[in-house]
């Protein structure tokens, strides 16, 4: 699925089907703020890390992706892919619960950059002989 900046989510292709349920994946490819630096900004990310974080949550995804492979070893798991026997647990497989630990960290991260933008805003309007 891929909607507006949400990233798409997508079951994992098994190799053979002598395996049991293939896991759900989240391919997320907006790891860091790369947008404006405004709380209108951080409002939207927000409202949006939360509904993916529960689109994740009812689909049971237990593996997280993105495109920076370098930080997740993608490339080096995905080639433990031929080793692996049946009812081993998938390479780049981190549960349900990594998941969403995942998606509270994105959130918290971008409650304390909105905040401290809050607080800017806030101190710029306290200056003395500044008039609103």
């Amino acid at each position: 699925m891929k909607t507006g900046i949400l990233p798409r989510q997508q079951p994992i292709n098994c190799i053979t089907s002598r395996f049991s349920a293939c896991p759900m994946v989240l391919d997320l490819t907006r790891t860091e703020f790369n947008f404006v630096n405004d709380v209108p900004h951080f409002d939207t990310y927000i409202i949006s890390e939360r509904k993916f974080a529960a689109i994740a949550a009812a689909a049971g995804a237990t593996i997280i992706m993105n495109n920076q492979s370098q930080f997740d070893s993608a490339a080096l798991k995905a080639r433990m892919l031929a080793d692996r026997h049946p009812g081993e647990r998938h390479p780049l497989d981190v549960g349900a619960e990594a998941v969403a630990r995942y998606f509270k960290i994105e959130d918290e991260c971008a409650q304390a950059v909105r905040l401290k933008l809050l607080n800017a805003r806030h101190d710029a309007t306290q200056q003395p002989g500044r008039q609103e």
